[in-house]
């Protein structure tokens, strides 16, 4: 027994990178890549070769909404109901509108009547607004329903406050959660949703506390630590946002998104070799995604390998200042000089607000051997902040 426990005790006090590490991309966000491209039957394809392997409620729900997709609505709701039986109230609503879609409004209403009887910590408003449940607003059933929904307080204070931080309010919507949080401490959306209120103002030092308490209290919700890598990232905390990003990737591997935003956040910290993998791994999902391949371009231009940075940035579709920008260091990197001024003239004229571009051409025009206007450059760089430049003002004297 205490063997077991010191080896629970050893994986909890191991760092999120040691346990979080993503290197390939699954054939469920492959199925995922093809549901958002309008390919349901590669999706539903893939996705039957995927649940032979292994089941989720995830997965489960996702199968379902290909076969809803796919108007085969009873095979939906029996997908649906798989994944509500291993994880409550993930389905309500996709079984609900099945059900309508093949006419059974009694059933849709049960499932309804039986989810807010049990759970009101879901935003009734989404139900209103849903134009799939508008049918259901002609049954005398429908008022019961949206009674039961709007007597619980809690419920309806909390999505008073979701719509004043969707319209960016966040002075209301402290109003609302602040009393919320004080009287009822373990409510996670409460806690979830004031870190988004306080990000309105981009005030990320009290909004950390509040989404590390919303994860303390559910501490496996993938929005709520996505959110959290989100928030980190903003506030400059890369390799924890790095962390958080896989994790939430890891516990829902249909958020592929997430290989991009953890390729960002490598490249702003300077880990170039990773930012490279995983800008390469979303690429596998998206080949002509534009923010991708910058980043995997001028991930191998900071590692010197030149040559695949160039074939990597070509596949762009593009031309803008970035790719100029990009393929004028690649063209530095390799010594080619006059080609990396006349693409770093070249981006400056279409965006003059890519500031570390005077870095690299002062850079460029010093090897070059034009040393005055070297010095013009990096003077224009300090004038924006780029505070790197009196390095190259006192090194290149």
């Amino acid at each position: 027994m205490k063997t077991y426990l010191y080896i629970f005790l050893l994986a909890l006090s191991l760092p999120l990178k040691a346990i979080c590490q993503i290197d390939t991309i699954s054939e469920s966000q492959k199925s995922m890549v093809a549901f958002v491209n309008g390919d349901f039957d590669l999706a539903n394809n893939i996705m039957k070769n995927v649940l032979v392997k292994k089941s989720n409620p995830l997965l489960l729900n996702f199968m379902g909404d290909i076969q809803f997709a796919l108007e085969k609505y009873s095979d939906a709701i029996n997908y649906y109901k798989s994944a509500e039986k291993t994880q409550k109230r993930i389905s309500h609503f996709n079984i609900a509108k099945a059900y309508i879609k093949i006419n059974k409004i009694d059933s849709a209403f049960i499932v309804l009547n039986n989810y807010f009887d049990g759970y009101f910590n879901e935003s009734s408003a989404k139900l209103s607004a849903d134009n799939d449940f508008e049918i259901l607003k002609q049954y005398p059933q429908w008022s019961t329903l949206m009674k039961k929904v709007k007597d619980n307080e809690i419920t309806k204070q909390l999505e008073i406050a979701e719509y004043y931080i969707n319209k960016n309010r966040a002075i209301d919507a402290f109003q609302v959660l602040n009393p919320i949080i004080k009287k009822h401490k373990n409510n996670h959306k409460a806690w979830f949703l004031r870190s988004c209120a306080y990000m309105i103002d981009n005030n990320y030092k009290s909004a950390i506390p509040d989404i590390e308490q919303a994860l303390k209290l559910k501490h496996n919700n993938s929005e709520y630590l996505n959110k959290y890598a989100d928030i980190l990232f903003i506030a400059h905390k890369y390799s924890k946002s790095v962390e958080y990003y896989l994790l939430a990737l890891k516990n829902n591997e249909l958020l592929f998104d997430n290989f991009l935003k953890v390729s960002k956040a490598y490249f702003l910290n300077n880990r170039y070799l990773e930012a490279e993998k995983y800008s390469k791994l979303y690429l596998l999902l998206f080949p002509k995604n534009q923010e991708s391949i910058l980043i995997a371009s001028e991930s191998m231009a900071m590692q010197n390998n030149c040559i695949d940075a160039l074939k990597c940035l070509n596949k762009s579709i593009e031309k803008d200042a970035n790719f100029y920008r990009i393929r004028g260091l690649i063209y530095y990197k390799s010594e080619a000089f006059d080609l990396s001024i006349n693409d770093f003239c070249k981006a400056i004229d279409l965006n003059n607000k890519l500031y570390d571009i005077f870095l690299w051409r002062g850079l460029a025009y010093y090897f070059n051997g034009n040393k005055d206007k070297a010095k013009s450059d990096w003077n224009l760089a300090l004038k924006y902040k780029q505070y790197k430049a009196n390095d190259y003002l006192v090194k290149y004297r």
